[in-house]
């Protein structure tokens, strides 16, 4: 393979040195050394494995060259598959006939007489495609191995499945399901719980998403557990559930709580597909798409027969899809033309923000072949721009050729720089398609939820944001809302000053009990009068004041310590029959606030006592 001698002199002290020993009751015995193989946990390993997999390549290439066996062939470019390798996982690929069949087990032998690697054949299955089961059962005498049957599962995805029917899908939806089994998260608070959803739950279908475009029936069974997980703790109860989802899944930016919704998350995978197709070379995946679809008369973004099925039409057909802008996602793809070798004339966005397909219809008619590159149709000599044009029938009507005349003004106007072509993601400023990007695109709502005047970011825990975030939705379970939803409450009037009706808007700005609380803190903190109506005029208190931007900082986490207090005061008035003086109230505000605000920033010290006389000043 082309190694220096003294590479493979190292290479084989590596392998001569192996030494291994054998534990008997917890006491290893006398050392010995390996006549073959690798060391286990080696990190050399997986290189050599890899090294000696090349010469099965090998020799499987050299056979088809001799017409020893054949693989399958695709009409355009002549292309030929015979092999598939992806770790320690073969796929061999031909023509149903005996004499491949018996000259690929001939192949294997050989590399095992050269190299010592024997395939498992207890663990190899035979496919046969269109084959009838008994001439299957008759090449298993060949080889030895079991017969495989479709759908079969390889490297953890479904194969020969149809995707779309949501009987397959249940494997996905068990381990979701096992996963919530294992967790004890009744007593976790909801900021646990949206972190688990987020970094667990939401990650589990990943592989099949980046795969395969999910029924609508199970998106909705993924989220409804994910929704019963936020509400519950688990998958079993049944509680309310206070906010839409689709209010949850809203960007925080826009009012909503940040989760993804899986089919934005699903989309967003597959368009990935669509990117690397259109930007990741000639690779081999690509060739066999083009060798697929490449004759299609589908005039879409991407090639693909108008008979087609299965995941490749579910990608063709989501670069259609139309987003909040009105545009759809393949128009979100740009050409950046250097050469124009591998950017389609006609069907690629390059000239304008839509195919040239589109905008001269009637040319597009005329054109001989549809999916030729600019290379073919424009080329630049020193300078002068030349267009070669290869019609079915030259343009003769009035439309074709004024069709003509204005696309020959874009031409020699369009300001060729050369190089090499690229493909640029228009949502994104650096160019590059991501996942995220993606879902940003797709997630984006034209309309917020409400002002989103909450802010994320700061030193109070993600629970106090939630809670905050809830009470500004007026969401949370007070006595009037659970009156709203069939409950039946005995009394509905506020459980801290017993005055009035028990709204979110009562008891944080309208009872005098929190009134007395919010003038300790206005005290503590040196502020002028609250004015405060509504839930969401407390978030507007820090950017009235004028004081600096760190101050601003710490009395924004401040009023979010004093909402979650007040009403985790009103709960043990309610459910442990427990009361404490305002006053009591307002020194849990200071000591709760005082440990989060230590422990989840960078101070470098804090002192207890300058944070009672004024909190602001703290740094």
């Amino acid at each position: 393979m082309g190694f220096p001698e003294a590479w493979c002199t190292w290479i084989k002290g590596i392998l001569d040195s192996t030494c291994a020993s054998v534990l008997v009751n917890g006491s290893p015995t006398y050392q010995f050394k390996s006549e073959k193989g690798l060391r286990q946990g080696d990190p050399i390993s997986p290189f050599l494995f890899l090294i000696v997999m090349e010469c099965l390549s090998w020799l499987l290439n050299k056979a088809k060259e001799l017409g020893l066996i054949k693989g399958i062939s695709f009409p355009i470019d002549n292309m030929d598959i015979n092999h598939l390798f992806f770790a320690d996982d073969a796929l061999i690929l031909g023509e149903w006939s005996r004499e491949n069949i018996q000259n690929t087990a001939r192949i294997l032998r050989i590399f095992y007489l050269c190299t010592g690697l024997r395939i498992n054949i207890h663990k190899s299955n035979l496919f046969g495609i269109g084959v009838q089961d008994e001439e299957i059962d008759g090449m298993l005498e060949v080889l030895g191995c079991r017969r495989g049957d479709f759908p079969c599962v390889y490297l953890g995805i479904k194969v020969g499945a149809k995707m779309t029917r949501i009987g397959n899908w249940d494997m996905v939806l068990d381990i979701l399901n096992k996963r919530l089994t294992s967790w004890k998260a009744k007593n976790l608070s909801m900021g646990g719980r949206v972190i688990l959803i987020k970094s667990v739950l939401e990650n589990l279908p990943i592989y099949y998403l980046s795969l395969y475009k999910a029924p609508k029936a199970v998106i909705e069974s993924m989220e409804k557990i994910m929704r019963r997980f936020l509400w519950t703790g688990c998958n079993e109860d049944k509680k309310i559930n206070w906010i839409a989802w689709d209010v949850i899944t809203t960007p925080k930016k826009e009012g909503g709580l940040g989760l993804s919704k899986l089919e934005d998350v699903n989309d967003a995978l597959l368009l990935k597909w669509a990117w690397r197709f259109k930007s990741g070379g000639n690779c081999l995946w690509k060739k066999v798409i083009i060798g697929c679809h490449g004759s299609s008369r589908n005039w879409a973004f991407l090639p693909c027969k108008a008979s087609a099925s299965g995941c490749w039409r579910q990608i063709v057909k989501l670069c259609d899809k139309k987003v909040w802008s009105g545009n759809t996602l393949g128009s979100h793809f740009e050409a950046i033309v250097g050469d124009g070798s591998t950017i389609s004339f006609w069907m690629d966005s390059w000239l304008r923000d839509e195919p040239l397909r589109l905008t001269y219809p009637h040319l597009f008619r005329l054109e001989k072949h549809k999916w030729v590159v600019i290379s073919d149709r424009l080329r630049l000599d020193n300078g002068v721009k030349t267009v070669f044009w290869d019609w079915k029938t030259a343009p003769s009507s009035a439309a074709e050729v004024s069709n003509l005349f204005n696309l020959l003004e874009e031409l020699y106007a369009f300001d060729w720089l050369g190089g090499v072509d690229k493909w640029r993601w228009k949502p994104r400023g650096s160019g590059v398609f991501t996942v995220k990007s993606a879902r940003t695109l797709l997630s984006h709502c034209p309309t917020p939820v409400r002002n989103p005047q909450m802010k994320w970011k700061g030193w109070t825990p993600l629970k106090c944001k939630i809670l905050v975030w809830i009470a500004i939705l007026n969401r949370l379970p007070t006595k009037v809302e659970l009156c709203k939803r069939g409950v039946d409450i005995q009394i509905s009037i506020c459980g801290l000053c017993g005055s009035d009706t028990e709204t979110s808007t009562h008891i944080f700005t309208g009872c005098f009990y929190a009134a007395e609380i919010w003038s300790r803190v206005e005290n503590w903190c040196r502020l002028s009068p609250m004015i405060v109506f509504d839930v969401s005029d407390f978030l507007k208190i820090p950017g009235n004041q004028p004081m600096s931007k760190h101050a601003k900082y710490i009395l924004r986490g401040i009023i979010y310590t004093s909402l979650w207090t007040i009403w985790i005061e009103r709960n043990d008035r309610i459910f442990q029959n427990k009361r404490r003086r305002a006053k009591e109230v307002f020194e849990s505000i200071r000591m709760t606030s005082y440990f989060w605000f230590k422990n989840r920033t960078n101070v470098i010290s804090l002192d207890w006592k300058d944070w009672c006389n004024y909190p602001l000043v703290t740094m």
